[in-house]
């Protein structure tokens, strides 16, 4: 049903200002997030900011993330099968990667609500070394008591010449 919500409201917010690129929407704004109140807008990064897609609910971040993914690596290109972790994934990020088909993709996160493959603790990461090509942990690291042991444990499990987004 909220699909369906979110297609009906970027249908009044048509433009062609933005082009999303997880849903090929056009708009001429950016719907709001983050709370709007004194505290977080005096945070840098924080606050109440205008970068969410209206069809798709795609942030900044994850668009940044998969732009980064589609210009400055091959992986999406190669010829053999890569492993992906992706921790604590974004939904339209975790949508599109999963459809290719030389992608190993295994999302993780310690949360049971969340889609994802298999539950993962960071600091106690489930495989053996040098198993994934490309790490995807972004906007993790800052709520992890010991995050010297997680990014041992991303390290670990990271094959040499891996690509890690942190």
């Amino acid at each position: 049903m909220s699909n369906i919500k979110n297609y009906l409201k970027s249908i009044f917010l048509f433009g062609f200002k933005y082009k999303c690129i997880f849903c090929n929407g056009h708009f001429s704004r950016f719907l709001p997030i983050g709370l709007k109140n004194n505290i977080t807008l005096s945070l840098i990064g924080g606050g109440y900011c205008y970068f969410l897609f209206p069809r798709c609910h795609s942030t900044d971040r994850e668009r940044l993330i998969y732009w980064y993914i589609v210009n400055k690596t091959n992986i999406l290109n190669l010829d053999k099968t890569i492993n992906l972790l992706h921790v604590a994934p974004e939904r339209n990020l975790q949508k599109i990667l999963k459809s290719f088909s030389n992608i190993e993709y295994v999302s993780g996160d310690f949360n049971l609500l969340v889609n994802c493959d298999v539950i993962l603790d960071i600091t106690d990461i489930k495989f053996k070394d040098n198993f994934f090509d490309v790490i995807i942990c972004n906007h993790v690291l800052e709520h992890v008591k010991n995050d010297q042991k997680a990014m041992h444990e991303l390290f670990r499990v990271l094959k040499p010449k891996g690509i890690a987004i942190l």
